[in-house]
């Protein structure tokens, strides 16, 4: 109970907050106009060529200047962007200048993996409510990227439909894109409309320089605050688009009565016939739903290393079904996590906002039931043979540009099985510089017997709390953060991924970091420090650590110890392997000709621990990190690359470490972690980074 008015009592000392920030908005540009995007009556040919007489009639910008690493400084290479729009399409043309076009990056990629080469895009806050925005980005062979940024929880996966193409010319690359209105979710309105604009580019080569449309204030905390205005769109409307997806699966399988020389005995054909469909109830509501859903066509998930996980592993949702409108659901603590809807028999979505209002909500009936058994010290798994429904019901009210205010319940029933969640949170940007996320969660469950015998769990309805407060200061410079997270021992998400309960966790935090300036050796350079303690229930209530004198004391040596030899074996590890294909012939890489290597620590962000990352570009490129380690437990160290353990590395950095991407071959990075600790949950962390 606790919880609850510890929750309470800060909600009360923070929402008087609430009239006083919305009085002294710094945020908002109200006294700039916004730029005019002109309407077109000709659908434009898309083939990278910006020789359309209409483009001449596009509002026009350039990217003039440098936000990474430069701060605000002007821009190396000259950028053009045109922005324009028909009855049902957006129109996006760029002109990259370069002024060495035979160092373009372009690579033919799967979609959403063209991050290292040269690329242009757009971001578009089509509701203008600084908040969420889509992400559309195009690599000089026309390979698309996109995805859905939201500014208190970052990006979603997400693939849009719209067209691009580019073309390479001797003075660099052009691009055409289409945005069909029906791909974007925005209000409806015969009036204009005002949507956050931005233009960015990416130029990699001895540095990765991003450019934009407007300068980035590193002391404010909203980059959607601080973006372009753009007005037009009058009376164009997302429609109500019908997607009707039918699926067939026939398979069969024959069997050989006797081995080795048996007949062969054909087996009874099995077919399965489904239907996903999409329906655009208004054009800001989308009703999804799907009938024995075929998802043979979904990307595989990438082998992960299981080795020193005491829980569970998180995998990415790949399935467009539940793709769908997936940020909607987002939640402080990870409460709706939809992997953990097997085999769904047929589902039922609802997603959409209107005005300050947004709404999702999801009813799922699914033939097996997974469970993660939860702990405070590892968690268990399994699966049910038993169907249940799901249902999930989210709502968010925006309060000005600043504050978001939300509700989550979760319900999940089968046979003796019962799982539910509610709860609410809160996203209060009390500054340009303060943020404040809050999330209060009770839980009911109740166990059928053959779960509660195998896994030791209670008996009957249980019930509980979780609760989680995160505050983060952040400037230019200077950083501090503060995180209170609380999980009660019988508190189950059985929707979500929630693989630890019964602990506490109390952090704190400080950095500083400097930014280089022309004369500068270094792009950036920053340390940081935090002090992290975690216990269980049992612990909180009596006063004593389990640890002892004894088990403190190897923890400490232990952690002390690791940190040091991780810092030298990156250091031994740190030099690079290069030679053409035809002189390479290092065992170890045999079968990777031109392979290059590179070994560095990195120090990710605030809540992250390190990572092994390992980062696969032009083709045969590799650059290698390690050994690393997370909590005093070794993930992977260095000698699984010298046992050709190539594929789990790369699977790693896919999963763990998408940011990597972004890094060059050229670039240079070091970073070191000292980790000491005085008993199993204690710790004191002191990094840095310098590029």
């Amino acid at each position: 109970m606790w919880r609850l008015t510890a929750f309470v009592s800060i909600l009360t000392t923070i929402l008087p907050i609430f009239a006083a920030a919305q009085a002294t908005d710094d945020d908002r540009g109200s006294s700039i106009a916004p730029h005019q995007i002109p309407r077109v009556e000709t659908r434009i040919e898309v083939d990278g060529v910006l020789d359309e007489e209409e483009w001449g009639r596009a509002w026009s910008t350039t990217l003039d200047f440098e936000v990474r690493p430069g701060e605000n400084t002007p821009a190396p290479i000259r950028t053009e962007v045109l922005v324009m729009h028909d009855a049902n399409r957006l129109y996006v043309g760029f002109r990259a200048h370069d002024p060495d076009p035979q160092a373009i990056r372009a690579h033919l990629a799967d979609r959403d993996q063209a991050w290292a080469d040269d690329w242009v895009g757009v971001v578009l806050d089509t509701f203008n409510d600084e908040r969420r925005s889509y992400l559309f980005l195009v690599n000089p062979l026309g390979v698309q990227m996109d995805g859905i940024e939201v500014e208190s929880s970052g990006s979603t996966p997400w693939d849009g439909i719209w067209k691009s193409a580019a073309v390479m010319t001797d003075w660099g690359w052009s691009v055409e894109l289409e945005i069909p209105f029906s791909t974007l979710r925005f209000q409806r309105s015969a009036e204009p409309q005002v949507w956050g604009f931005d233009a960015i580019r990416s130029f990699p080569r001895n540095v990765d320089h991003r450019t934009g449309a407007f300068p980035r204030d590193r002391s404010n905390n909203c980059y959607l605050c601080q973006a372009h205005k753009i007005e037009g769109f009058a009376g164009v409307s997302p429609g109500r688009n019908i997607e009707i997806v039918p699926t067939l699966t026939a398979s069969r399988t024959d069997e050989r009565e006797d081995l080795p020389n048996g007949e062969m005995v054909n087996g009874d054909p099995d077919i399965e016939i489904g239907l996903t469909a999409r329906w655009g109830v208004t054009p800001n509501l989308t009703l999804s739903g799907t009938i024995n859903p075929d998802f043979s066509q979904v990307e595989a998930d990438a082998l992960q290393l299981t080795v020193n996980r005491p829980f569970a592993i998180f995998f990415p949702e790949l399935r467009p079904f539940f793709m769908e409108g997936a940020d909607f659901f987002d939640t402080p603590m990870n409460v709706v996590y939809t992997r953990m809807m097997r085999e769904p028999e047929w589902g039922l979505k609802l997603t959409g906002k209107e005005g300050a209002h947004t709404i999702g909500a999801y009813v799922v009936d699914d033939e097996i039931t997974n469970l993660i058994i939860p702990g405070s010290e590892s968690s268990d798994f399994t699966s049910l043979e038993q169907p249940n429904t799901a249902t999930v019901l989210r709502y968010k009210y925006d309060v000005g540009n600043r504050f978001t205010l939300g509700g989550i319940f979760t319900n999940r029933e089968g046979t003796d099985y019962l799982n539910r969640v509610a709860g609410i949170d809160g996203d209060l940007r009390l500054s340009s510089r303060d943020r404040v996320i809050v999330q209060l969660l009770r839980s009911t469950t109740r166990y059928p017997e053959e779960v509660v015998e195998d896994f030791d769990q209670p008996e009957g309805t249980i019930d509980d709390w979780a609760a989680e407060i995160y505050y983060s200061h952040s400037t230019r410079t200077w950083m501090w953060w503060a995180l209170l997270r609380d999980v009660g021992t019988d508190f189950r998400a059985d929707l979500g991924f929630m693989p630890q309960v019964d602990y506490q966790h109390r952090e704190a935090g400080v950095g500083y970091q400097w930014n280089a300036t022309e004369t500068s050796w270094y792009s950036r350079m920053d340390i940081k420090a935090k002090v992290a303690d975690t216990v269980d229930q049992n612990e909180l209530r009596t006063g004593k650590r389990q640890e002892g004198m004894a088990i403190s004391a190897i923890a400490f040596t232990t952690k002390a110890t690791s940190g040091i030899g991780g810092l030298l074996a990156g250091i031994a590890l740190a030099q690079e392997i290069t030679a053409p294909p035809e002189e390479l012939d290092l065992d170890p890489f045999r079968e990777c000709p031109g392979l290059v290597i590179r070994s560095r620590l990195e120090l990710l962000e605030h809540r992250r621990s390190m990572l092994l990352g390992v980062e696969r570009q032009r083709g045969l490129v590799l650059r290698v990190a390690g050994p690393i380690r997370v909590g005093g437990v070794v993930l992977l160290d260095a000698r699984a690359v010298h046992q050709h353990h190539l594929a789990e590395v790369t699977g790693a950095l896919r999963r763990h470490h998408p940011a990597a991407k972004a890094l060059l071959p050229e670039s240079r990075q070091v970073a070191a972690v000292v980790e000491v600790g005085m008993g199993q949950d204690d710790r004191v962390e002191v990094g840095g980074t310098v590029e």
